[in-house]
């Protein structure tokens, strides 16, 4: 499955960050497809902006090579999720703030993404990723832009009725 998505906020001014757009960002350890899950809420945020979400499901293929693994109902899948953004000079200069732990930024012309692998279907409800973050290559560059709370690695649980 593929999302993708895209979008240019239009001002004379300068914006708030709370009018731009906010990429989303999630701080709990339930799984969300549609947020960056190793993201913090309100980190990146830009005016400018295209992302897309990849999930490809391999069934049972590689978990067959696995004898006791065969019988089960077990799927593995990848996923990647990234989005490149960028703010004017104006909204850049209006929205330099921190906010304790929380430091408000521009992805700056770069790219977030997310990559991840799991399984899905354990005992037919429930799901396991594990997420790897990739920093915008300024950040790698420039460790302390990142804020304290950030995590390169994160295992995530979900389950799922489905009727």
């Amino acid at each position: 499955s593929y999302f993708a998505y895209g979008g240019k906020i239009w001002a004379k001014d300068a914006l708030p960050f709370v009018l731009l757009e906010l990429h989303p960002g999630n701080e709990i350890y339930y799984y969300n497809k549609e947020t960056f899950n190793l993201m913090n809420r309100f980190e990146y945020f830009s005016d400018r902006f295209a992302g897309i979400n990849i999930e490809h499901n391999f069934e049972k293929k590689l978990i067959n090579l696995v004898p006791f693994l065969r019988k089960t109902k077990v799927r593995q899948f990848w996923n990647l999720k990234t989005v490149w953004g960028n703010l004017d000079l104006k909204s850049r200069q209006l929205n330099r703030t921190d906010f304790g732990d929380y430091r408000l930024r521009s992805l700056r012309g770069d790219f977030y993404t997310e990559i991840g692998t799991g399984f899905d279907n354990l005992f037919r409800f429930f799901r396991i990723d594990l997420v790897w973050r990739i920093n915008p290559f300024y950040a790698r560059a420039n460790p302390s832009l990142l804020s304290q709370n950030t995590n390169d690695f994160g295992i995530f649980g979900s389950f799922r009725i489905q009727f």
